[in-house]
This record gives structure tokens, sequence and C-alpha cells, in this order.
């Protein structure tokens, strides 16, 4: 497995640092950090200011260097071979960028807590991240100490698939157990409020969630996965919200369905408001994009 490792000197970045040690060795990690100077397209009438441009992006590049030698201090001693990189631009695009032209399976990332408001107006790297990256996110947003219950929030077949084929790389070093739980999205019709499902058609969406719950258990047990199944009724993101702070997961392994910008914004996502809201780290799986 190829994975790319964001730091920036913050403490959210460092717990992603530390993070890596529950990742089984890896194929490679790339640990890059991003750094942000005055654009001179070309040499200005005054001298003076080219030269503070230059000084001031070899102290950031200085800075990075001293940041990247913490983090790589932090890092397992079998994590696997490692690349260390100074990028210069705007972080969010570079960190993109580098997951596509590495083909990495998976972006790690700490999160400095940020309201999903401010995300949503102001914008964050790791919110950034979240929402484009080509492959599997995992955001940290608290220390990890310990890898040992992960909750895997099903949606539909298609996410099952997804997180199976994730599980089934054995990507950390001790295996944890998997609570699988999926939400069957609405006790009542949202378009007539006051009116009654049919109990036949309750019935038939709790059987098809036990269905799908049972599908993804069996197929996770193949890879010597203990698996624990639930599955609720109500709103998705409050329901996994309320299960994960009763039964606080070491990990939150959410599907995404790829939705980006406007459309986003306007229907919401499950996955984006359950890696703001529940405690803990949480991995977006994602199908890897081709190119």
């Amino acid at each position: 497995m190829r994975a790319l490792l964001a730091v920036d000197g913050s403490e959210s970045s460092y717990e992603a640092v530390r993070a890596v040690q529950h990742f089984a060795p890896l194929d490679q990690l790339i640990m890059v950090m991003v750094i942000e100077v005055p654009a001179t397209h070309h040499r200005t009438r005054w001298p003076s200011l080219d030269h503070l441009v230059f000084m001031i992006e070899q102290d950031a590049r200085e800075d990075a260097q001293r940041v990247l030698d913490r983090a790589a201090a932090l890092l397992p001693q079998d994590a696997g071979p490692i690349i260390r990189r100074i990028e210069k631009g705007k972080p969010a695009e570079r960190i993109l960028d580098i997951a596509v032209a590495e083909s990495v399976d998976v972006i790690i990332v700490g999160a400095r807590g940020l309201s999903r408001i401010r995300e949503l107006v102001f914008g964050s790297v790791s919110h950034r991240i979240m929402t484009h990256a080509p492959c599997s996110t995992l955001v940290v947003k608290a220390p990890c100490s310990r890898l040992e219950q992960v909750l895997l929030c099903i949606e539909g077949p298609e996410d099952g698939r997804r997180a199976v084929a994730w599980l089934a790389q054995k990507p950390f070093r001790v295996q944890p157990r998997i609570t699988i739980l999926h939400v069957v999205p609405f006790a009542e019709p949202p378009w007539l409020e006051g009116a009654l499902v049919p109990e036949s058609y309750r019935k038939e969406l709790l059987a098809a969630g036990d269905q799908l719950v049972n599908q993804v258990a069996f197929d996770l047990r193949a890879f010597d996965y203990h698996a624990t199944l639930h599955v609720m009724v109500g709103s998705p993101t409050d329901m996994i919200v309320r299960y994960a702070e009763q039964a606080p997961p070491d990990l939150t392994i959410v599907g995404s369905h790829g939705r980006r910008g406007f459309s986003r914004f306007l229907m919401g996502s499950v996955s984006h408001d359950v890696a703001h809201r529940v405690p803990g780290a949480v991995m977006i799986v994602r199908e890897p994009n081709t190119h």
C-alpha cells in the first residue's frame, strides 16, 4: 500500500503522523509539507523585493525541513520506505496533485477542528482533500493511541463492496474488531408529514438492511475479521453520530459516492457530515479514480 502523509507543523498533523503506527508496513510512504510563498513569475523592478521573496522561501524551506525531521522521528521504524518532499504552492492543490501523480492508495491528514459552517465558507486543507481526493482519506482529529474497534457505516451494496475490498488488503498492523452499522434512512415518508408507512414496507426496509449487513459480515469473515451487526432507523448522520458517542470507536469508516461541489453543498453528504461530527479518526473509503 502506498500512502501520502501531509504535515504542516500543527499538532493535528503530528497526530496524523502518529496514526501511521496502526498501519501494516507500507510499500511506500510519501511525507510532504507544502509551503506557500509570495508568487513572483518574473523579476520585478525592485531587486530588494526579489531578494526578500527569496529569503522568505529559504526560511520556509528550512522550517519545513525541521517539521519533516520531527515527523520522521515519530514514525515506527518499520513504517516502510519513506520519501520526504517539500513542495511549493497551495497545500490542498499540491497534495491532491501528488496523490494523483503517485497513484497513492490513501491520504493521511490531520484536521484542526473547524466547524462545518466555517469549513464550507472559508475552506480548509482537510476539507478540500476529503471532498476531492482521488483515493481513500484518513482524517485524524484527535490522538489515536490504539486501533482495535472500527465502526463501519454501510449505506448500500456499493459501500459494502468498497469497504470489504479496502479491508481485504489487511491495511492495519493489528486486525481490528468491526461493527457494521446500516441506517434505514427514514421512518416516515418525508414528503407526507404525518402519514404512516405500511408495516409491510417498513419490514421490507429492515429486512433489506439485515441482508446488507449480513452479506458484508460474511465477506469480512472470509478475511478473518470479527464482525458484529446493527441496523437502525432514522437520520443516517444523526444515528451514526449517536452510536459513535455511546460506544466510541477507534476509527469510523464511511463510504463516499463522489458527489462534488455545488450538488454536494445542496444535497449534503453523509460521509462528510460524519467526518465532522463523530469523535476520533474517520476513514473515507473511495473507489480510486482511473487516469
